[in-house]
């Protein structure tokens, strides 16, 4: 998810929130020059329900340097726009399957020109009431959900680390555990050793085991 500019930090930390429950690993940010970003967002913890801790967020000054980042990182670039524009799609007409950066605006102007101009496709939300928007944090948790069930539907998962990051992650997820990483890295060295682990350059077979 990119988010750019928003003006609520309250939306900023639901989006975080949804984020880290749909299994998404990083947030990219860009500032509102109006705004306090920091200060405001620690403030509004509250709404992210302690997600921020596991979140890769990054966190930018201008919409150029988001945009040159995503795009030497591979990402295709997804903006959501409110217009009858037929360029636009639905959400579900996306090819999930690549990396994607997903761009949602901020409350008052929505996505700018710039990240507009440099979008793959640009997509729509359905909506089948009398209002005219979601709210951002609301259209952007829609959005990963659907993101999160095509990709599971087309590639059987919807992650994309394999089994060594997935390992790393853990470790650095530990870390983060603030007050209880000591205890709880104490806690694994204790535990007894897995059985493949029981025997050291004992040869059975073909098979040889080691000892720790």
């Amino acid at each position: 998810m990119v988010t750019e500019g928003l003006y609520d930090m309250g939306n900023l930390s639901a989006v975080c929130r949804s984020a880290d429950a749909l299994g998404l690993g990083s947030i990219h940010v860009v500032k509102n020059k109006e705004t306090n970003l920091q200060k405001n967002y620690k403030q509004s913890k509250r709404s992210s329900a302690g997600s921020h801790k596991w979140l890769d967020t990054q966190i930018y000054d201008t919409t150029a340097e988001c945009l040159t980042a995503i795009q030497q990182q591979g990402y295709q670039i997804v903006a959501t726009h409110l217009t009858e524009d037929s360029s636009v799609i639905e959400v579900e007409d996306v090819d999930w399957t690549k990396p994607t950066a997903v761009v949602v605006g901020n409350e008052k102007e929505g996505v700018s020109q710039e990240f507009l101009d440099a979008a793959d496709a640009r997509i729509i939300v359905p909506m089948d009431g009398f209002v005219d928007s979601y709210n951002i944090s609301v259209a952007a948790s829609l959005i990963m959900w659907e993101a999160r069930r095509l990709r599971i539907e087309k590639l059987g998962r919807h992650g994309d680390l394999n089994e060594e990051e997935q390992e790393i992650l853990k470790a650095v997820f530990f870390l983060r555990h603030k007050g209880r990483n000591r205890q709880y890295i104490t806690s694994l060295l204790d535990r007894a050793p897995p059985e493949w682990q029981k025997y050291k350059s004992t040869r059975w077979g073909d098979r040889e085991f080691i000892n720790v």
